[in-house]
């Protein structure tokens, strides 16, 4: 045991669980020749270890709240208005990355990309994009120039990484586009037009990651 004691010159530390406690026991040696001349156990103080933690896997997101101008060149417009819906504004804008960035570009983007919100009475939308692709995905968007064959132009609002504060963007701006849209409609203003604002204001409220 002496010789075995020199190759860790004057200290060997043994530790011990007891129950939820870590001892180490120390054992001294004063002769380095390996010749002990006296030997000492000490016991230290017991390490406690918090215990571990299942980690949350967390996706980051972007939110854009974005206006669409439909018709910004009446001269070059043919044909009706346009309704826009989360559909078409979905595929006008996956066409876009594909046409700007590739087929492995849209690819990247399709893992949370989405249309999260269309209202066609003010022609505002939220769209989600990941943390890592949403400058793609909003530089496909202001590249875009139509949807179906009618003449579009997308404008930037509010971009934020928080939900409830896109949320909260997106309803005081869309109070204030129904604002304008009751002066634009004057006594046309429907009751049952009041009616459906007030349903994809409740929409925007209830919107989910």
């Amino acid at each position: 045991m002496m010789k075995w004691l020199t190759l860790f010159e004057s200290y060997i530390t043994f530790p011990i669980k007891v129950g939820e406690n870590l001892f180490f026991f120390l054992i001294e040696s004063t002769d380095l020749l390996g010749h002990a001349s006296s030997l000492s156990l000490s016991l230290r103080p017991p390490l406690r270890f918090a215990p571990l933690r299942k980690r949350k896997m967390v996706f980051k997101n972007r939110y854009m709240v974005m206006e669409v101008f439909m018709n910004p060149n009446r001269d070059q417009a043919a044909g009706d208005s346009i309704i826009i819906t989360q559909f078409n504004v979905s595929n006008a804008i996956k066409d876009s990355i594909l046409v700007n960035f590739g087929e492995c570009g849209l690819a990247a983007s399709l893992g949370s990309f989405q249309v999260k919100y269309v209202n066609p009475i003010t022609n505002m939308c939220i769209i989600r994009a990941s943390r890592e692709d949403y400058e793609k995905v909003w530089a496909s968007i202001t590249m875009l120039r139509s949807i179906g064959h009618y003449p579009v132009v997308f404008n930037l609002l509010d971009l934020s990484g928080n939900l409830q504060a896109t949320k909260t963007a997106a309803l005081k701006c869309e109070k204030a586009k129904f604002e304008q849209y009751k002066l634009m409609v004057g006594d046309r203003l429907s009751a049952d037009d009041t009616h459906r604002m007030n349903n994809y204001l409740a929409k925007i409220e209830v919107l989910e990651h």
